[in-house]
């Protein structure tokens, strides 16, 4: 029993490897396109009045070629975005690793006066600035 409890599900590893962690904004709007274009071809079809039944015999026709070739490559985009994610990471890593720590404080300081400008206003957070400095 104490051996079970120590062992992560096996759920969790697949949901972990589905996660990007830079590009994550690219699945996305990928997602979004993908909605928004269906979205837009499901109005047309509704409204093509007569050219309808013309419209599904040409989904089917490309439905029936490009299946196969999709459930084959469908996982392809995903596993390239996925090794992209990582190469980003690797990158970083090793800017992280030669950025000297003053340039890392800066743009730590730099970060958190942008927050501040967004959140108080402009005028408000340059008068504490000048103040500060």
């Amino acid at each position: 029993m104490a051996e079970t409890d120590l062992q992560p599900p096996a759920q969790s590893v697949k949901v972990d490897d589905k996660k990007l962690k830079y590009l994550n904004f690219v699945q996305v709007v990928a997602i979004y396109v993908i909605v928004l274009f269906s979205s837009i071809y499901k109005y047309a079809k509704g409204n093509a009045g007569p050219l309808k039944s013309g419209i599904q015999t040409v989904e089917g026709a490309v439905k029936a070629v490009t299946g196969p070739v999709y459930h084959k490559f469908h996982n392809v985009p995903f596993q390239l975005l996925v090794f992209v994610d990582h190469k980003v990471d690797e990158l970083m890593t090793e800017i992280d690793h030669h950025t000297p720590s003053l340039i890392k404080e800066a743009s730590t300081l730099a970060r958190a006066i942008a927050l501040d400008v967004k959140r108080a206003g402009v005028v408000e957070t340059a008068t504490n600035v000048a103040k500060t400095v």
